[in-house]
């Protein structure tokens, strides 16, 4: 994403968190947050990003593979 490091600037972003959506081994996409304060991720949170990345896998992209 070439432009993403000037729209974090401009957003006045300065911690991100991403995770990966994946489904049978394949990555698919990704989920991601921005907060506006520096921070560091414990690994609670790390978890919890990953467990919404899962639910994502199994809840929402079924729901797009079926609309086409």
């Amino acid at each position: 994403y070439p432009g993403l490091a000037e729209t974090v600037q401009e957003n006045g972003t300065h911690a991100l968190a991403a995770a990966p959506i994946s489904r049978d081994g394949d990555v698919l996409g990704a989920v991601g947050w921005s907060f506006r304060e520096p921070r560091t991720f414990s690994e609670a949170q790390r978890s919890e990003f990953e467990a919404i990345a899962a639910f994502v896998a199994s809840n929402i992209v079924p729901l797009l593979s079926k609309t086409g």
